[in-house]
């Protein structure tokens, strides 16, 4: 297993990755399936950087992704990450090394906090940040609504200086 940074030609399984999330999980709440000309947006924010990496074994089976948390010069100093794994790639350390390297690269680029927003019924994940040093931060009750459901978000931050 490798975990590089994010090339173009990644898109299409960073996008099976996402879009199988997307349409039958509650870690993203998106609804609508992304579209190539999406995740080319979202790409072209992080080019250059390791604000989004892969981890292959042959093909890219799982990625993580740094982003701004909230618009706003006051919120310069905290990033937001997502970490995702295809169902048959999980429990092998795949999301370990992705949220690791992801902390490296934040730590580097000068980043005080990292924040992590989960559904709180993704139990696995909450285990898996705290593992990884997080800490609940803030419980946000029925602020989503999923497949006819309402979502707790959960907040996770952890400090990296």
């Amino acid at each position: 297993m490798q975990v590089r940074p994010a090339r173009g030609t990644d898109l299409d399984a960073i996008g099976r990755i996402l879009n199988t999330e997307i349409a039958g999980g509650t870690a993203s709440w998106k609804t609508e399936r992304l579209d190539r000309p999406a995740l080319q947006a979202w790409f072209d924010n992080r080019i250059g950087t390791w604000a989004a990496c892969v981890a292959e074994k042959q093909e890219p089976v799982g990625f993580s992704a740094l982003g701004c948390f909230r618009p706003g010069a006051g919120y310069s100093t905290t990033v937001e990450h997502s970490v995702y794994v295809e169902a048959a790639h999980q429990g092998k350390g795949l999301a370990s090394a992705l949220l690791g390297t992801a902390v490296e690269w934040a730590r580097e680029a000068g980043y005080h906090r990292m924040i992590g927003g989960v559904s709180a019924d993704q139990t696995a994940s909450l285990a898996f940040h705290r593992k990884m040093g997080f800490v609940q931060a803030g419980h946000l009750p029925e602020v989503g609504r999923k497949n006819g459901r309402w979502l707790d978000l959960i907040l996770m931050v952890r400090a990296l200086d």
